[in-house]
């Protein structure tokens, strides 16, 4: 029993030419290798694909070398027994092994490249229902197809864009809102600059401070509030006042926490836009996620820093601050009230339960009950700040800059009710 490999290609004319070779064995590696009896170039074949062998007379048997299939009769298998004399077709990328039974109990085996013959569709799909992977996906037809793609991507798509928004109407100031401002805000929609007033830098707080500066004269804060009025605002001109020195709360607010803060923050610097800004957590031009919605009532809250983050170990990073600090609500220091001392007054904290040493008896309780005779003689008062119970603000009044209160003055809190005469 022989394997004879017979080579068949075909010249320009279509004239077939046939090349013979007696195998020496009855066993042969099907593959691209060059070790291989049956050579397949072909980049579609394994280097060792496939191994047949002679199992008997007019029988032979095929088995992948590997885990990659191939066709035989329109069916994907990697191991088949084949019996030469019904003339099986094996597929191996674009090539076609025929076998066939000869003289003498040779074996012949048939290698051609596929083509539309007799027998395939016009589509040039073989009769066994294979179609080659370099058929499909060629190079040429890929490289054409993501051409032909990125030309309509970058070019068509854009120019038919531009061209379906050429009577389209753009205001320029809205390319650079991400949103419209809020309802508070809105009378300021067409005056950019009473709030921008310097190209490329982000909103100062002395902007905001042109109108809710808590530091001004009366006068200053009554004209401020009446021209918001005027112009359309439908709340109450509200005014504030630093929580601290500007240097102070620089260095008394804690870093970011984690990398991604920190590069945040180095980023949001880089681009002039710091985080100890009042815009930075009264935040305008915010987008309204639901379509249609009214704008915001006032501009958005977003708070970057509470008040236990920074007085957390605030007397670490203000070494000379009096303020004790604040890990939690329930670790908050106790209050120190102001009592007079030998060389002037001084700060006591609750914790020790001083007692004042004035010469007044002045019980809080009775004075803040709201059934009791103050009370009772609050309620007969006309005068301002008066007309029910006593509260804590009816004697304890915050200072100019609103970090703590004033001292008590007699003639302006007790006189009302008490007698200051001996």
């Amino acid at each position: 029993m022989t394997l004879v490999l017979r080579q068949v290609t075909r010249r320009v004319s279509g004239a077939e030419i046939v090349r013979e070779k007696v195998l020496p064995t009855d066993v042969a590696r099907i593959g691209r290798g060059a070790d291989c009896e049956i050579r397949l170039p072909d980049l579609a074949v394994s280097l060792h694909h496939a191994t047949l062998s002679q199992t008997g007379p007019g029988q032979v048997s095929v088995a992948s070398a590997g885990r990659e299939p191939f066709g035989v009769d329109g069916r994907f298998v990697t191991r088949t027994d084949i019996d030469v004399s019904r003339a099986p077709r094996l597929i191996f990328g674009d090539h076609i092994l025929t076998l066939s039974a000869g003289d003498g109990g040779r074996i012949l085996i048939n290698l051609a490249a596929a083509e539309p013959a007799e027998g395939e569709s016009s589509s040039g799909v073989p009769a066994g229902g294979v179609i080659s992977k370099a058929r499909i996906f060629g190079r040429r037809r890929i490289a054409w197809t993501l051409g032909l793609g990125i030309v309509a991507l970058c070019l068509l798509w854009p120019l038919a864009a531009f061209h379906g928004h050429l009577k389209a109407r753009i205001d320029p100031d809205q390319q650079w809102s991400t949103g419209p401002l809020s309802s508070a805000h809105a009378f300021l929609e067409d005056d950019c600059q009473s709030c921008h007033q310097e190209a490329f830098v982000a909103v100062t707080d002395a902007s905001c401070k042109t109108c809710h500066a808590g530091d001004q004269t009366p006068a200053m804060m009554a004209a401020a509030a009446t021209s918001v009025r005027r112009a359309g605002s439908p709340d109450t001109l509200s005014f504030v006042r630093d929580h601290a020195p500007r240097g102070r709360i620089l260095w008394g607010t804690p870093p970011p926490d984690g990398i991604t803060g920190q590069a945040t923050a180095w980023v949001r610097r880089a681009f002039n836009l710091p985080e100890q800004r009042c815009a930075s957590c009264h935040v305008e031009h915010v987008a309204n996620p639901v379509a249609g919605r009214p704008p915001e009532p006032v501009p958005t809250l977003t708070p970057t820093q509470t008040c236990i983050q920074c007085h957390t170990g605030l007397t670490h990073r203000l070494k000379d601050t009096d303020l004790a600090d604040a890990p939690s609500w329930a670790g908050h220091p106790n209050f120190r009230p102001t009592l007079p001392g030998p060389s002037g007054p001084t700060r006591v904290s609750l914790n020790s339960r001083p007692r004042e040493a004035s010469g007044l008896t002045f019980p809080h309780d009775l004075h803040l009950s709201p059934g009791g005779g103050p009370a009772r003689m609050a309620q007969t008062l006309g005068g301002r700040g008066y007309g029910a119970a006593m509260t804590c603000a009816s004697c304890h009044r915050p200072d100019a800059d609103q970090k703590g209160f004033a001292p008590v003055q007699m003639e302006r809190d007790c006189a009302s009710c008490h007698s200051l005469s001996f």
